[in-house]
């Protein structure tokens, strides 16, 4: 996944883990209090730090190819970590607020998400299925990515995504 897929998975996973906590206790706790909620952002750490990795080795697959990074200030580039777990906190504060509006608003808007995820995978295919810089994905001088050496590190961020879902899951179990 790139950025302008992570930004909205990150708020849409904040927005579903948050709505199963608020299902099962009914209530919307301080964040700075809550073992969901921390648990839940710690888990999350070591993924964006891969994320991070993985941008050093291929800033512009990251950026979709609509921007090449080095025209990009560092200081945004560093800021487009920041929003990983903002966009998830951000998602996780938000559900409780949607279901208090409405019953069943938060699953309407991770349905739209997932949409757009869908959306952009479909259409997006060729800058994600391809890895170079943006030069040559514009000169149309781009590699598979499965031949790509960060191929291994996609798929590590996908097993520590895993092991995040589980241990999610295992923390929900264990709420009373």
């Amino acid at each position: 996944m790139t950025i302008a897929m992570d930004w909205p998975f990150n708020f849409m996973s904040g927005l579903d883990y948050s709505l199963k906590v608020y299902e099962k206790t009914g209530e919307s706790e301080n964040l700075l209090k809550s073992r969901p909620f921390m648990i839940a952002v710690l888990s999350s750490l070591p993924i964006t730090a891969t994320v991070g990795w993985i941008y050093t080795k291929t800033p512009d697959w990251m950026l979709s190819y609509c921007a090449d990074h080095r025209k990009v200030p560092r200081a945004m580039q560093a800021l487009f970590f920041l929003l990983y777990p903002v966009m998830y906190t951000s998602g996780y504060v938000l559900a409780p607020q949607l279901e208090q509006v409405r019953r069943g608003l938060t699953r309407k808007v991770i349905a739209v998400i997932m949409a757009y995820e869908g959306l952009f995978a479909v259409l997006g295919w060729k800058r994600l299925s391809h890895i170079c810089t943006t030069e040559e994905f514009e000169s149309g001088e781009s590699s598979l990515a499965v031949w790509h050496p960060n191929h291994v590190r996609w798929m590590l961020v996908g097993a520590m995504l895993a092991a995040q879902a589980v241990l999610l899951k295992e923390e929900l179990e264990n709420l009373g």
